[in-house]
């Protein structure tokens, strides 16, 4: 178990933004607009590109909420559903036999789309999306397949050029009698040292001192992203752009909500108050 958890992905934060949502949903139509000119295939790509649109206004409506166990087991089994007509389409033709591997795609993508609330699922349908449209330039023999390779791509630069416009936010974090004002970047409260599939985040976090350790990022993007290449090993403290605090209370207000998630799920936005109950579980080893 513990060499599983080594090689656990680190937990992908939530896109909350709707223009880099509008460019993954943008590559899926640029795809499916392909199959449609060169594949001639009209009716899945149709009902594909209106589920997607729905799914994904539903996916940003509800990416701060937890994952519903009944929406997950309903995916699921229309994951099936589409591979089963895969395989009756591919093997037996049922369907027509037209591009049944593009239009299995096309329908994961629609179905998916109700489940992407985090920048590592928007990447995944970037990908799906550029299968589509390698499937489709097999039947495409004249250069003006280019122009939809182009489109797919300036999908995925706008998608890349609304992450570098994140900011931080203003904001007060109260650790018991200390207050500090400022800038925020990324807040961390931890009571032990590792999360995320092995994120060494909090090194000096001890669960039995009766205190949480708060990690408050105050620096700038390029700061950020360098923290991130030291933090599996716990390196990115002491650190200038990191301010360190100890506190069995932590109340945290911003000028601009941020996410609060824990050990993965998405709890809400701030304004949040953490505060640590000591002795309050007793564990059988």
């Amino acid at each position: 178990m513990a060499s599983l958890r080594r090689f656990r992905l680190p937990a992908s934060p939530v896109e909350n933004s709707v223009e880099g949502r509008a460019f993954v949903f943008s590559s899926f139509a640029v795809a499916v607009l392909a199959v449609v000119l060169y594949g001639e295939d009209y009716i899945v790509p149709a009902i594909g590109v209106a589920a997607a649109a729905v799914g994904h206004v539903v996916s940003y409506r509800e990416r701060a909420q937890k994952r519903g166990t009944r929406r997950q087991v309903l995916l699921a089994g229309l994951v099936f559903a589409s591979l089963a007509y895969f395989i009756a389409d591919s093997v037996g033709g049922l369907f027509g036999g037209v591009l049944p591997q593009a239009n299995f795609a096309i329908l994961l993508v629609a179905i998916t789309s109700f489940d992407l609330k985090t920048r590592r699922n928007c990447y995944s349908s970037f990908w799906i999306s550029l299968a589509i449209l390698y499937l489709a330039a097999v039947y495409a023999w004249d250069y003006a397949f280019g122009i939809l390779v182009a489109l797919w791509v300036i999908c995925l630069a706008g998608f890349w050029m609304t992450l570098a416009r994140f900011k931080g936010t203003e904001g007060t974090v109260v650790c018991d009698t200390r207050t500090y004002e400022g800038r925020i970047t990324n807040l961390v409260v931890a009571n032990c040292q590792f999360f995320g599939g092995g994120m060494h985040v909090a090194p000096k976090a001890t669960p039995t001192d009766g205190r949480l350790d708060v990690l408050i990022q105050i620096g700038t993007k390029a700061d950020y992203v360098a923290a991130i290449t030291k933090v599996f090993k716990g390196r990115h403290i002491p650190s200038p752009a990191i301010k360190e605090y100890k506190a069995r209370r932590v109340e945290v207000t911003t000028k601009t909500p941020l996410r609060v998630e824990a050990d993965g799920e998405l709890l809400g936005m701030t304004p949040a108050t953490f505060q640590l109950y000591e002795n309050a579980l007793r564990l059988k080893v």
